[in-house]
């Protein structure tokens, strides 16, 4: 079925390659690629050509790129994408063009551009010179210069990539990863003792290992960019990176500071709400959540919302025990002696991440942009006399540009219109409805079924 064509290529069984340069049905001559026309064509009847054909002696190279390519569709649009450019640079080298300088490329670009209406800054210089080296690797067949994809799956099996995810995420937070090499050297080690009884875990590359930390450190950036919509992606990417496989396991606690003051009994204005929160990274659930008024972050406050984690103090937010880990900051409050004390006691690891450094412990953080953006700036409130009101009344945003100010506390102080009872009211409320919503990370699931 095959009908000889001019500039066709031909490849024998030694794989050299010829192409042919004449042919009227009658006669036929193909020159070997690469030489000059002097001595080295070849003449042929176009009777003798097709016996060699059909004898598998001579082979065309389409009928190469047929089989080559019917395997996988990446060599089908890498060959498609190609030949415009390997087609006329093998013609122009031909005619005594250098094939890979500059010069003989950009005239090549426009020759390709009039011809096929492809653009000249469709691919530049170096990688039509890849292409063309490669063509040249293969013996100059098209199809063989270009590579399958690699079968291996990009992720690696579950219980492996748990493994790698938990100890970056370790080793990670704890800012104790400065050189790459050693890291993986440690990940390695790590595998190694944890392959000792059924070599059940597979080790990642190292440039597997290297692209991990590179994503993670990404979210430096983002996550001190003020946007927030591209901060919560960002975290969202984050939680998924973190591997958990039950409740307790990871947990992670934060001191929120807001831009809010409240009434006491009297009717008078406290200093600013500071919200404690403490969340379990398996199941999102929120197992403390207390605030305190008119005092600075400190060890009373965290030891009481650590309490709470510990023991169920409502019938509402039942969710509690002994957490294999927890994930804290610096801050004044979370690095008491008092606190290392109490987790030594339960037996509870405890990590420390470096200072300024949120986006180390991102489930907690992203429930922190969720308080506020749902609860603080988003509840819905009815008012005495009947009037709707959106978000707690006397707080204000937190700034997302340096050069705001925050506001004053006479400021706060005058804005105040919430009591204390009222307010511990919404949160509660706010939190029974948070735990019995469907959440995207758990598939669907609320927290309390997880």
């Amino acid at each position: 079925m095959y009908a000889p064509a001019l500039g066709d290529i031909f490849l024998n069984r030694e794989k050299e390659v010829f192409s042919l340069r004449f042919y009227d049905g009658v006669d036929a001559l193909i020159r070997p690629k690469g030489r000059a026309a002097n001595d080295s064509t070849i003449h042929l009847t176009a009777t003798k050509l097709h016996e060699q054909l059909e004898a598998g002696e001579l082979i065309p190279e389409s009928a190469l790129r047929h089989k080559a390519l019917k395997s996988t569709s990446h060599q089908e649009k890498e060959c498609a994408k190609r030949e415009p450019y390997i087609t006329e640079l093998s013609r122009m080298v031909e005619k005594g063009y250098l094939p890979t300088t500059s010069a003989t490329l950009e005239l090549l670009k426009n020759i390709v551009h009039d011809k096929y209406h492809i653009g000249t800054g469709k691919h530049g210089n170096s990688t039509i010179s890849k292409w063309w080296k490669a063509y040249k690797d293969a013996d100059f067949s098209l199809p063989r210069s270009i590579a399958p994809k690699s079968s291996i799956p990009k992720r690696l099996p579950d219980e492996s990539e748990h493994f790698l995810n938990r100890f970056i995420s370790d080793v990670w937070v704890k800012g104790i990863m400065q050189n790459t090499s050693r890291g993986y050297d440690a990940y390695s080690s790590a595998v190694d003792k944890a392959n000792l009884p059924d070599n059940s875990i597979l080790k990642a590359s190292e440039s597997t290992f290297r692209r991990r930390l590179k994503e993670l450190n990404q979210f430096f950036v983002i996550l001190n960019s003020g946007n927030y919509s591209e901060i919560q992606k960002a975290l969202r990417t984050l939680n998924k990176k973190i591997s958990t496989k039950r409740v307790l396991e990871r947990v992670e606690m934060d001191c929120l500071s807001l831009n809010l003051c409240l009434e006491d009994e009297n009717n008078e204005p406290t200093g600013n709400v500071r919200i404690y929160m403490s969340i379990d990274c398996y199941s999102r659930y929120p197992l403390s959540v207390t605030y305190e008024t008119g005092t600075s972050e400190d060890t009373v406050g965290v030891m009481r919302s650590l309490k709470q984690v510990l023991y169920a103090e409502s019938n509402e937010l039942s969710a509690c025990g002994i957490p294999e880990k927890i994930i804290v900051d610096n801050g004044p409050g979370y690095k008491s002696e008092v606190l290392r004390d109490v987790t030594e006691k339960l037996q509870c690891e405890l990590v420390r991440t470096p200072s300024n450094q949120p986006w180390k412990k991102p489930f907690v953080e992203s429930f922190n942009h969720t308080i506020r953006k749902e609860f603080l700036e988003g509840m819905g409130l009815t008012l005495p006399d009947g009037s709707s009101l959106t978000g707690i009344p006397g707080y204000t945003a937190k700034r997302t540009a340096k050069s705001q100010k925050p506001p004053s506390d006479a400021t706060l102080k005058k804005q105040a219109r919430v009591s204390v009872n009222e307010f511990g009211r919404l949160l509660l409320e706010y939190l029974v409805n948070y735990i019995n919503a469907p959440h995207s990370g758990l598939n669907g699931k609320t927290p309390k079924d997880v």
